[in-house]
C-alpha cells in the first residue's frame, strides 16, 4: 500500500469504512479457513504438550526399569544384568521397551560392554553403534569401545573410524590421549605409519602431561623409522 493510500485511510472516514467492510467480508467468506486454521494450531500445541508429558513419563518408567539391571552390572552379575531375574527387567528388555529414552540408550551401552567381556565382539559393536547420547564423555567411550570390538574382529578400518570419532568427541586431557593411542596403534596395524606418526606427534604436543606420553614418544620413533623406509 502506498503512503498516499495510507493517508487517505486515516484522513477519509468513508475510505476507512470501505476498507473495514472489505476486511469483514473477506473474513466472512473465509471463516472456515480461519476456524480450521485455529483448530490446527490448537491440535499442534496440544500434541506438543502431550508429547512432552508422555516423554517425561516414559523417561521415569525407563529409569525405574534399568535400576536393578545396573545394580547387577556393578556386581559383575552380567547375565542377570542382561536378561533380568524374572521379576526385574534386564538391559535387553529396557533397550527394546524404552527405545529413545536416556535409560534405553544406556542399556545399549551396558550391553555393548557385557558382550565385549563375553567375547561376542560383533554383538558388542552393534549395541555400541546404537548408543546415541548428548553426554559427550560417555559417547566418546562408546565410540572407543566400538573400536575395540572391531579391532578384536580384525576389522581395522572400522576400528580406525571409531577411534577417530572417540578422539574427536569433546577432547579432554583425561581420556582423549587414550583414544588417540588406540587410533595410532590401529593405523600401525593397517600399515599406515605416516598417519600413526601424526597421531603420536599430536599426543606429544597437545597432551604432554598425559599417562600416554612416554609410550607415544617410544612408538613415534619406531613409526617414523618405518614410514621413512616406505618412502
Amino acid at each position: 500500500m502506498s503512503i498516499n493510500k495510507e493517508n487517505e485511510l486515516f484522513e477519509n472516514p468513508e475510505a476507512l469504512q470501505e476498507q473495514l467492510s472489505n476486511t469483514t467480508e473477506f473474513v466472512q467468506k473465509n471463516k472456515n479457513i480461519f476456524i480450521y486454521g485455529i483448530g490446527a494450531v490448537a491440535v499442534v500445541i496440544g500434541g506438543f504438550f502431550f508429547w512432552k508429558y508422555y516423554t517425561a513419563k516414559k523417561e521415569v518408567e525407563a529409569a525405574k526399569a534399568i535400576y536393578v539391571a545396573e545394580d547387577y552390572f556393578r556386581k559383575d552379575s552380567f547375565n542377570l544384568a542382561l536378561k533380568g531375574d524374572g521379576k526385574n527387567k534386564g538391559f535387553e528388555a529396557v533397550a527394546n521397551n524404552f527405545s529413545g529414552t536416556t535409560s534405553g540408550e544406556m542399556a545399549n551401552f551396558y550391553m555393548g560392554i557385557i558382550e565385549l567381556k563375553n567375547g561376542k565382539f560383533a554383538e558388542a559393536a552393534k549395541h555400541l553403534e546404537e548408543y546415541n547420547t548428548g553426554a559427550f564423555l560417555v559417547q566418546a567411550r562408546a565410540y572407543a569401545l566400538a573400536g575395540d570390538a572391531y579391532s578384536e574382529q580384525g576389522k581395522v578400518e572400522e576400528a580406525i573410524k571409531y577411534y577417530t570419532k572417540a578422539s574427536e568427541s569433546e577432547p579432554n586431557k583425561e581420556f582423549t590421549p587414550q583414544y588417540m593411542m588406540k587410533l595410532a596403534l590401529a593405523h600401525e596395524d593397517s600399515k599406515q605409519y605416516s598417519e600413526a606418526v601424526l597421531v603420536y606427534e599430536k599426543i606429544i604436543s597437545e597432551y604432554p602431561f598425559s599417562d600416554q606420553i612416554d609410550d607415544a614418544k617410544k612408538y613415534l620413533a619406531k613409526a617414523q623409522y618405518i614410514a621413512s623406509k616406505k618412502n
